[in-house]
């Protein structure tokens, strides 16, 4: 799969998920305005998808396990040395917010196959 490709597909994993996320969101459609300089679904989104398809578990606490040492513990939003995250604490951060149904969005989206190749 080319670089472009595997863009294109992140992308629209993105949208199917920030069509739910950003409705809840304070920052909707403002995401530059978020600390971080976006939107933290889409910052981690790449690190995340790994990390979902890694996990086979009907318990959300391996998952957010993970995303508590694989992404939140590298977050420039959170405090290394503590592990707390003022973002999280204060409801901002829609990674952590809506993290169930990224999840199964993300699983969804795995199960389903690729769009076919056009033909040229």
């Amino acid at each position: 799969m080319s670089s472009d490709s595997l863009k294109l597909q992140l992308d629209e994993l993105d949208t199917r998920i920030r069509d739910f996320a950003c409705h809840g969101c304070p920052l909707a459609g403002r995401c530059e305005r978020f600390p971080l300089g976006d939107c933290p679904i889409s910052l981690h989104l790449p690190a995340l998808l790994p990390i979902v398809a890694s996990i086979h578990s009907n318990r959300m606490d391996v998952y957010v396990s993970k995303l508590r040492r694989h992404i939140c513990s590298n977050c420039p939003g959170s405090d290394q040395g503590s592990g707390i995250c003022s973002l999280r604490e204060k409801g901002y951060c829609a990674l952590d917010t809506y993290f169930l149904p990224i999840v199964t969005t993300i699983e969804d989206w795995l199960a389903s196959p690729p769009p076919a190749a056009s033909a040229a």
